[in-house]
């Protein structure tokens, strides 16, 4: 049997198309509530910057959209653990030296996840 028939065996066959059809509606739950979330965590970083003063250039907008999901990520995966402190601190830090002003960034870590800075 040839390389590309032992391929074609494999790849194309009817059995991984089951697979992925038996997997879609899942997948397409966890994708529709995973960007359900996402859009509402931007209303929220938006509404945020437009309340805070001195207000928030609309080019620096994206950028903490970027932390904000930064912060998401972090907060899933240190649910509870002694670290998520240390990587919330890390990544503000982070932002804050990338030019981002760290009071608005300690208010969307806040607002939306909860933290607050040890000692603050």
């Amino acid at each position: 049997m040839s390389r590309i028939s032992k391929w074609t065996a494999k790849f194309l066959s009817p059995r991984i198309k089951e697979d992925i059809d038996a997997q879609y509606e899942l997948i397409k739950d966890n994708l529709t509530e995973y960007f359900a979330l996402m859009e509402l965590q931007e209303c929220a970083v938006r509404t945020i910057l437009t309340g805070v003063t001195p207000p928030v250039s609309v080019l620096q907008s994206p950028w903490y959209q970027a932390a904000a999901k930064e912060f998401y990520r972090i907060t899933r995966q240190w649910v509870g653990g002694k670290m998520l402190s240390p990587e919330m601190q890390i990544a503000v830090d982070k932002w804050v030296a990338r030019g981002l002003t760290e009071a608005v960034l300690l208010e969307i870590a806040e607002s939306l996840f909860s933290w607050v800075p040890p000692g603050g």
